[in-house]
């Protein structure tokens, strides 16, 4: 089974797109951080939300804002500009709430 919870803040503002189809597509990154003084680490995570559930966490959370991420680890590949090719891990959410 895939699934990975995450808690963070949202580090940026989320951005709304919605596909040829008409399907929302939120996208945001949240971070977490552990440690502490020169020993704190801060990870980012990609965040992308389909449907009535983007509309729903477009109109309610901001950069800043601390939430609660659970859903699947997805990984795609891409095109370098290089040529090469390089990996992208994201979170597919089915739930996002305020923590």
């Amino acid at each position: 089974m895939n699934h990975i919870t995450i808690h963070g803040n949202v580090s940026q503002e989320p951005e709304m797109r919605y596909s040829g189809a008409g399907l929302a597509i939120l996208s945001f990154n949240i971070a977490d951080s552990y440690g502490k003084d020169d020993k704190k680490k801060t990870t980012f995570h990609s965040v992308t939300v389909f449907g009535t559930l983007a509309e729903n966490v477009a109109s309610s959370i901001k950069k800043g804002d601390s939430v609660l991420v659970s859903g699947r680890l997805e990984t795609d590949e891409y095109k370098k500009k290089d040529g090469s090719t390089g990996k992208f891990t994201k979170v597919i959410a089915d739930e996002v709430a305020f923590s």
